[in-house]
């Protein structure tokens, strides 16, 4: 004898696996907030690379301080701008050696990254290692600085 699915109960079964992978990432995130850090990190570099300047908006504090490899300095208004006008875009970030250390309601991640970029119509290729700083507002991590440093080429 064959049974009709319940659609009310296969309703049921389809939450409770959500609520379940729910629950799952939220203790993981809370055993190691540095992942979720990492995670925010990742969405910001892709947002970077697809200029998405919607997204960034959102993952940007308002009083970010961006230190480009250059020593050049840039509000979160001024960086956006830069990235609206093309005069610099990401093609690439790639980042390795990841260390993110949690201080209460803010995270310092340093790390290295492999860029890619087109600054002013001139692509380039070079290895960074960077600090940056992120603040948890209403549970959200935001970055507030970030600083990169050129590293020389390898021979």
């Amino acid at each position: 004898m064959k049974t009709t699915p319940n659609p009310v109960l296969h309703g049921i079964r389809r939450l409770l696996l959500f609520v379940f992978v729910g629950l799952a990432t939220a203790r993981v995130d809370a055993q190691d907030p540095g992942h979720a850090v990492l995670e925010v990190q990742a969405q910001r570099f892709e947002a970077m690379v697809r200029s998405d300047i919607r997204r960034l908006e959102e993952l940007l504090s308002p009083d970010l301080v961006y230190t480009h490899t250059s020593g050049s300095t840039e509000s979160k208004a001024e960086f956006l701008t830069t990235l609206r006008s093309g005069r610099l875009s990401y093609l690439s970030i790639t980042p390795s050696d990841q260390v993110v250390r949690i201080l209460g309601e803010v995270a310092v991640s340093a790390g290295r990254s492999a860029m890619r970029i087109n600054s002013q119509g001139r692509e380039q290729a070079f290895a960074i290692r960077y600090l940056e700083v992120y603040a948890r507002r209403d549970g959200v991590w935001l970055l507030i600085a970030w600083q990169s440093t050129r590293l020389p080429d390898e021979q």
